[in-house]
């Protein structure tokens, strides 16, 4: 035979507010350098045409800055093109 607690006996206790685990961070970091990914291949598609037609800025015309601290260093945009 199985008893049961009365519910006015059991009390909820507050948990304290916990840092994110490691699924989460990873999850974050993960949604942050795919959105920056995005942005580089919106200033990539981009055409040289349109910027001398529009006379605007890559940042302007695609809202991507050219330097995404999300990115490591090879992956920013104009990384090993030699335009000199």
């Amino acid at each position: 035979m199985t008893y049961l607690a009365p519910a006015t006996a059991m009390h909820a206790v507050p948990r304290a507010p916990q840092r994110p685990g490691l699924i989460d961070r990873l999850r974050r970091h993960f949604a942050c350098t795919e959105a920056a990914l995005d942005g580089q291949a919106r200033r990539s598609a981009l055409l040289a045409e349109t910027q001398s037609d529009t006379g605007l800025s890559p940042d302007d015309l695609t809202g991507a800055p050219s330097h995404d601290p999300a990115l490591p260093f090879f992956m920013q945009s104009g990384f090993g093109r030699n335009d000199r």
